[in-house]
Protein backbone atom coordinates (compact mmCIF):
# COMPACT_ATOMS: atom_id res chain seq x y z
CA UNK A 1 0.00 0.00 0.00
CA UNK A 2 1.10 3.19 -1.05
CA UNK A 3 2.09 5.80 1.20
CA UNK A 4 -0.92 8.05 0.40
CA UNK A 5 -3.33 5.15 0.78
CA UNK A 6 -1.88 4.71 3.87
CA UNK A 7 -2.48 8.63 4.94
CA UNK A 8 -6.02 8.31 2.92
CA UNK A 9 -6.82 5.18 4.79
CA UNK A 10 -6.09 6.86 8.52
CA UNK A 11 -7.69 9.68 7.55
CA UNK A 12 -11.14 7.82 6.34
CA UNK A 13 -10.69 6.14 9.91
CA UNK A 14 -10.46 8.82 11.85
CA UNK A 15 -13.28 10.70 10.47
CA UNK A 16 -15.53 7.94 10.49
CA UNK A 17 -14.76 7.53 14.27
CA UNK A 18 -15.62 11.01 14.71
CA UNK A 19 -18.62 11.13 12.25
CA UNK A 20 -19.73 7.48 13.03
CA UNK A 21 -20.13 7.26 9.40
CA UNK A 22 -20.25 3.30 8.58
CA UNK A 23 -19.19 3.34 5.27
CA UNK A 24 -20.70 2.28 2.12
CA UNK A 25 -19.46 2.66 -1.48
CA UNK A 26 -21.82 3.47 -4.08
CA UNK A 27 -24.48 1.03 -5.29
CA UNK A 28 -25.31 2.67 -8.54
CA UNK A 29 -21.63 2.51 -10.11
CA UNK A 30 -21.17 1.34 -13.70
CA UNK A 31 -18.81 -1.18 -14.92
CA UNK A 32 -17.18 1.38 -16.86
CA UNK A 33 -16.63 3.44 -13.87
CA UNK A 34 -15.91 0.17 -11.81
CA UNK A 35 -13.03 -0.92 -14.16
CA UNK A 36 -11.18 2.61 -13.45
CA UNK A 37 -11.24 2.28 -9.64
CA UNK A 38 -10.08 -0.62 -7.62
CA UNK A 39 -12.33 -1.70 -4.57
CA UNK A 40 -10.27 -0.06 -1.64
CA UNK A 41 -10.51 3.42 -3.57
CA UNK A 42 -14.04 3.40 -4.37
CA UNK A 43 -15.05 2.37 -0.82
CA UNK A 44 -12.77 5.55 0.58
CA UNK A 45 -14.68 7.54 -1.94
CA UNK A 46 -17.69 6.39 -0.71
CA UNK A 47 -16.54 6.98 2.74
CA UNK A 48 -15.25 10.43 1.94
CA UNK A 49 -18.44 11.39 0.46
CA UNK A 50 -20.17 10.74 3.25
CA UNK A 51 -18.32 12.41 6.13
CA UNK A 52 -18.43 15.55 3.49
CA UNK A 53 -22.00 15.68 3.39
CA UNK A 54 -22.26 14.85 7.30
CA UNK A 55 -19.52 17.80 8.12
CA UNK A 56 -21.80 20.45 5.81
CA UNK A 57 -25.08 19.36 7.30
CA UNK A 58 -23.17 19.78 10.90
CA UNK A 59 -22.27 23.08 9.40
CA UNK A 60 -17.92 22.18 9.97
CA UNK A 61 -16.93 23.72 7.09
CA UNK A 62 -13.91 23.75 7.48
CA UNK A 63 -13.41 19.44 8.05
CA UNK A 64 -15.80 19.83 4.70
CA UNK A 65 -13.02 21.78 2.90
CA UNK A 66 -10.07 19.23 4.08
CA UNK A 67 -11.89 16.48 3.47
CA UNK A 68 -13.29 17.18 -0.16
CA UNK A 69 -9.43 18.20 -1.21
CA UNK A 70 -8.60 14.95 -0.15
CA UNK A 71 -11.20 13.22 -1.86
CA UNK A 72 -10.70 15.78 -5.26
CA UNK A 73 -6.81 14.54 -4.80
CA UNK A 74 -7.77 10.94 -4.78
CA UNK A 75 -10.31 11.36 -7.60
CA UNK A 76 -7.91 14.02 -9.90
CA UNK A 77 -6.35 10.79 -11.74
CA UNK A 78 -9.85 10.25 -13.14
CA UNK A 79 -11.10 10.81 -16.65
CA UNK A 80 -12.60 14.64 -16.52
CA UNK A 81 -16.30 13.53 -17.08
CA UNK A 82 -16.21 10.46 -14.86
CA UNK A 83 -19.45 11.01 -12.12
CA UNK A 84 -16.89 10.33 -9.14
CA UNK A 85 -14.35 13.24 -10.11
CA UNK A 86 -17.60 15.45 -10.85
CA UNK A 87 -18.83 14.77 -7.50
CA UNK A 88 -15.56 15.40 -6.12
CA UNK A 89 -15.35 18.70 -7.81
CA UNK A 90 -19.12 19.33 -6.94
CA UNK A 91 -18.42 18.50 -2.93
CA UNK A 92 -15.14 20.34 -2.86
CA UNK A 93 -15.92 23.56 -4.49
CA UNK A 94 -19.45 23.06 -2.10
CA UNK A 95 -17.39 23.16 0.54
CA UNK A 96 -15.41 26.16 -0.39
CA UNK A 97 -18.35 27.97 -1.21
CA UNK A 98 -19.98 27.46 1.98
CA UNK A 99 -17.13 28.28 4.31
CA UNK A 100 -16.81 31.42 2.06
CA UNK A 101 -13.76 31.18 0.34
CA UNK A 102 -15.74 32.34 -3.07
CA UNK A 103 -12.45 33.30 -5.52
CA UNK A 104 -11.09 29.63 -4.98
CA UNK A 105 -14.57 27.86 -5.33
CA UNK A 106 -15.02 29.46 -8.76
CA UNK A 107 -11.23 28.76 -10.09
CA UNK A 108 -12.20 25.11 -9.29
CA UNK A 109 -15.59 24.62 -10.98
CA UNK A 110 -14.44 27.22 -13.92
CA UNK A 111 -12.99 24.72 -15.77
CA UNK A 112 -15.97 21.96 -15.53
CA UNK A 113 -18.93 24.87 -15.99
CA UNK A 114 -20.06 23.38 -19.37
CA UNK A 115 -19.69 19.51 -18.03
CA UNK A 116 -24.06 19.68 -17.75
CA UNK A 117 -23.19 18.49 -13.40
CA UNK A 118 -25.88 20.65 -11.80
CA UNK A 119 -24.49 21.00 -8.54
CA UNK A 120 -20.89 22.03 -10.98
CA UNK A 121 -22.96 24.78 -12.51
CA UNK A 122 -25.00 25.77 -9.37
CA UNK A 123 -22.06 26.37 -7.20
CA UNK A 124 -20.25 28.34 -10.14
CA UNK A 125 -23.32 30.41 -11.00
CA UNK A 126 -23.68 31.43 -7.40
CA UNK A 127 -20.02 32.13 -7.12
CA UNK A 128 -20.34 34.34 -9.80
CA UNK A 129 -23.34 35.89 -8.52
CA UNK A 130 -21.75 36.63 -5.15
CA UNK A 131 -18.47 38.14 -6.75
CA UNK A 132 -20.59 39.69 -9.78
CA UNK A 133 -18.15 38.51 -12.23
CA UNK A 134 -19.21 36.76 -14.99
CA UNK A 135 -23.01 36.79 -14.63
CA UNK A 136 -23.63 36.04 -18.76
CA UNK A 137 -21.48 32.74 -17.85
CA UNK A 138 -23.56 32.07 -15.40
CA UNK A 139 -26.30 32.29 -16.69
CA UNK A 140 -25.30 30.41 -19.74
CA UNK A 141 -23.80 27.54 -17.52
CA UNK A 142 -27.04 27.06 -15.78
CA UNK A 143 -29.43 26.90 -19.55
CA UNK A 144 -26.88 24.14 -20.83
CA UNK A 145 -28.00 22.03 -17.75
CA UNK A 146 -31.90 22.68 -18.21
CA UNK A 147 -31.03 21.82 -22.29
Amino acid sequence: MSKAKQVLSAAATSVEMLFGVNGGAYSSVGADEFAAIDGSSLGMIGKLQECIQRAISQLNYETAVFLSEILYAECYPLDRNQMHRLDSVYLYALSLYMNEEYHTALSVVKEFKSSNHTGICYIFARCCLRLSTSLNDAIASLLTVLN
